[in-house]
């Protein structure tokens, strides 16, 4: 009886072939794994807005109670929304959520659409359909200091300076973490960025 003779390169590569295949293995798993837990853990839009507003919310009733004078947070999250006082300006129309003489929303930014800027219309459909509002006990105002992030909100600040509007009460964009300061003055909660 003759014994085969096994050639090494033939065990080399079989065995070279079962390690990448493992590997490979290993690491679709891990890709796997990690979609999983973002799938379980990422909040949602709306939900990340809600923490914000309960957060901001927290400041404003502390302020309009006295027990504060200014207070200073960042707002993280959601990204493309915005932070929009309701009535805005001499509008008086405001999302169904705010049931009393004021209030304070987080809604997503309108994007642009044919022939139509995102105005008072656009933000106030948003925030019916999908913003989150709370209502203050005191008139809200929103006022820039500082350069708007997204597109869209540098477009509207824009056109309101080219008109010679003032910046009070233009709703705050949250496109990267935002620095906000509340604060109470002449009887009016002013939140600036």
């Amino acid at each position: 009886m003759r014994l085969r003779k096994i050639s090494k390169k033939g065990i080399l590569l079989s065995a070279g072939l079962r390690i990448i295949l493992a590997i490979m293995s290993i690491l679709i798993l891990i890709i796997l794994a990690v979609q999983l837990t973002t799938l379980f853990t990422k909040k949602s839009a709306r939900e990340q807005a809600i923490q914000s507003l309960d957060r901001m919310m927290e400041e404003v009733r502390l302020i309009e109670d006295g027990q504060k004078i200014d207070a200073q947070l960042f707002i993280e999250s959601p990204n493309d929304w915005w932070i929009i006082a309701w009535p805005y300006k001499e509008d008086g129309r405001m999302p169904k959520q705010c049931k009393g003489d004021y209030c304070l929303c987080i809604c997503p930014i309108p994007q642009f659409t044919e022939g139509d800027l995102p105005g008072v219309t656009n933000s106030l459909t948003f925030c019916d359909s999908i913003g989150i509002c709370q209502d203050v006990g005191k008139n809200v105002k929103t006022i820039y200091k500082s350069k708007p992030h997204s597109k869209t909100a540098r477009t509207i600040k824009a056109i309101v300076d080219f008109f010679g509007g003032d910046t009070n009460n233009v709703p705050l964009d949250i496109s990267h973490p935002l620095p906000i300061r509340i604060k109470l003055i002449e009887d009016e909660i002013n939140v600036i960025k």
